[in-house]
């Protein structure tokens, strides 16, 4: 029984070793992984900030072809009325 004892303890002690040893390996894992994610969540943090900044900018951009649109509707009625007052003058002289 002394010897049954024996090899069951080995076992144990054995299986004991292999579990601390995965465990190493998945703490090394974790680690490393956790270095990849804490990097990631800086770059989303920057992207973040990038992204509201360009929303700002986008909207200055609609803006900016707002008045654009408008400036060129009035040219168009400007160059319009020129015309008309050029025939105007024509038709008078």
């Amino acid at each position: 029984m002394c010897v049954l004892a024996y090899f069951v303890s080995l076992d144990l002690k054995h299986a004991v070793s292999s579990a601390v040893d995965v465990m190493h390996a998945m703490a090394s894992s974790i680690f490393s992984l956790t270095s990849k994610v804490d990097g990631m969540n800086s770059v989303m943090a920057e992207m973040v900030n990038i992204t509201a900044q360009e929303t700002v900018l986008l909207e200055q951009c609609q803006g900016f072809l707002s008045i654009v649109a408008a400036m060129q509707v009035k040219d168009c009625s400007l160059k319009t009325h020129i015309i008309q007052l050029s025939r105007k003058l024509t038709s008078q002289l």
